[in-house]
């Protein structure tokens, strides 16, 4: 990766996501006077919206927690605390890069400056995203059973935005799939991108390059191979995600209990969160802005009182993504100082 390029990739992200949710609030709430907001807000009370904070900081442990249990597996000792860094990393590049694309490659680039290996760092990284993308639609499918008629409900609402969703999340389950057990699809892939380096001239020496890649591959391929042998590491790290998932999905419900709303329960927030996520979490653009802003409107109308649902709106985006980019920002650039703090104590020690 080059790093001069990162910084200006990661300004690139940002102004895209503020210009996306300039216009997101531009469009869903040009009806509404700050002072309206302000005022529901202010009634609110905080330690339920606490405890939605707090849900997001179970999200993230949750794919910590999954991390050490893939690396452990695989006789890897990294820290927890590393792990919980990775995951930080994760949720940041993720929400500002199109289609989260950018998460799991920077993930990939911090373990590797930690000396974690990328044919473990890469079996890790596809193993958490495929059970993520499994569990997401196990439990959508599991509120469709719970609550099938409120489900119907959404599904009417949300259309054709569910139906992408569903067909995307499982294309990316079927492609995960291929490239962690497939013995061909990765060395297609890999010989595919040196031949058409090698025509651009962008690759010197395609034969060296070709014969360190495959040497990658099978030592990718014989990682794998551990995962795929022990399916209590699969039921493990499903059960755990389906914790991370539900944590994400009871945001909205500690938001209506915080403005001090009652007569729908726990179960009713969860079944209408699960399949918004499904919707919106293949929409290509950072952090689903817009997209999940207006599904939050269409889909969460059926709980939340009309005249609150906007409030309801800013409150539960605020709380489970524009203030947890905002800690998750903080933690990375500490991460990255630390990191650049010890590449700079060993140049000096060289020096």
């Amino acid at each position: 990766m080059n790093e001069t390029a990162k910084p200006q990739k990661q300004a690139g992200g940002i102004l895209l996501l503020l210009a996306l949710t300039a216009l997101t609030v531009w469009i869903f709430l040009k009806d509404y006077s700050p002072r309206q907001l302000l005022e529901a807000l202010g009634k609110a009370n905080p330690l339920y919206l606490l405890a939605g904070l707090g849900m997001m900081f179970l999200f993230v442990s949750c794919e910590a927690v999954n991390m050490k249990l893939i690396f452990h597996e695989l006789s890897l000792p990294v820290p927890f605390r590393r792990c919980v860094g990775y995951a930080f990393i994760g949720f940041y590049f993720s929400s500002i890069t199109p289609s989260s694309s950018g998460g799991q490659p920077m993930q990939m680039y911090y373990m590797n400056k930690d000396r974690i290996p990328v044919t473990y760092s890469s079996v890790a990284i596809f193993f958490i995203v495929l059970i993520y993308q499994t569990a997401m639609l196990l439990l959508g499918g599991l509120m469709y059973l719970i609550r099938p008629g409120l489900a119907g409900q959404m599904a009417g609402k949300l259309g054709l935005l569910l139906v992408y969703g569903v067909i995307m999340n499982a294309a990316a389950v079927a492609g995960i799939l291929l490239l962690m057990y497939s013995k061909r699809t990765v060395p297609f892939l890999v010989n595919l991108v040196i031949r058409i380096g090698s025509r651009l001239r962008l690759i010197r020496d395609p034969g060296s390059m070709r014969t360190r890649l495959h040497e990658s591959i099978r030592t990718y391929h014989e990682k794998t191979g551990y995962v795929k042998k022990n399916p209590t590491l699969f039921f493990k790290v499903l059960f755990v995600t389906m914790i991370q998932m539900t944590a994400l999905n009871l945001v909205p419900w500690f938001v209506y209990c915080g403005l001090g709303f009652s007569g729908h329960s726990f179960l009713d927030f969860l079944t209408c969160q699960s399949i918004l996520t499904i919707s919106v979490s293949a929409v290509p653009l950072p952090g689903a802005v817009g997209a999940a802003e207006g599904g939050f409107l269409w889909a969460f109308g059926l709980l939340f009182p009309q005249s609150a649902l906007a409030t309801a709106m800013i409150v539960s985006r605020g709380i489970s993504f524009y203030l947890f980019l905002l800690i998750s920002f903080i933690i990375c650039f500490t991460i990255h100082l630390r990191m650049f703090g010890r590449r700079r104590k060993k140049d000096l020690t060289y020096a």
